[in-house]
């Protein structure tokens, strides 16, 4: 059970599903933990060589609506491992 929800700010690492051994470790990540999706820039991405796997339509707070490419990571964390679209 999350106690309490909101900002919080911590270090992550994320790997490929292809290859869990080849990890980036990101510093100080916001996590919103109402969030639905989760953003990781494409350099990033494309360096590990993570490929995307669809196309996906957000609308934004202003009621735009943008198209993204959407990307399936690895997070390995210290107590599981978690999948996850970036």
């Amino acid at each position: 059970m999350i106690d309490e929800m909101g900002i919080f700010r911590t270090t992550v690492e994320l790997a490929p599903l292809h290859d869990h051994a080849k990890r980036e470790q990101l510093r100080d990540v916001m996590v919103d933990t109402g969030s639905e999706s989760t953003w990781v820039a494409r350099p990033l991405l494309e360096k590990l060589g993570v490929k995307p796997t669809r196309s996906e339509r957000f609308e934004t707070a202003e009621g735009r609506i943008l198209e993204r490419e959407r990307w399936s990571g690895h997070w390995p964390l210290p107590s599981r491992q978690l999948q996850a679209y970036v």
